[in-house]
């Protein structure tokens, strides 16, 4: 069920430039929940990709 990905755990997470894929932030976690400071960052497209404990990655694209 669609509930049950909310009660996984993060292992790990990577934020990468859009453009040529230049991974700017990485991190391990284990916790539901991640805050990731993102101020340092320059301007620009981003694609954030976070894998929990099962091994299903997710993917969501922003901008800063």
């Amino acid at each position: 069920a669609a509930s049950d990905v909310y009660k996984r755990q993060i292992v790990d997470y990577r934020i990468s430039s859009l453009i040529g894929g230049i991974p700017v932030l990485f991190g391990y976690a284990d916790t539901h929940n991640i805050e990731v400071p993102i101020g340092d960052i320059p301007r620009g497209s981003y694609i954030v990709r976070v894998t929990d404990e099962t091994g299903n990655v997710y993917t969501s694209k922003f901008i800063k």
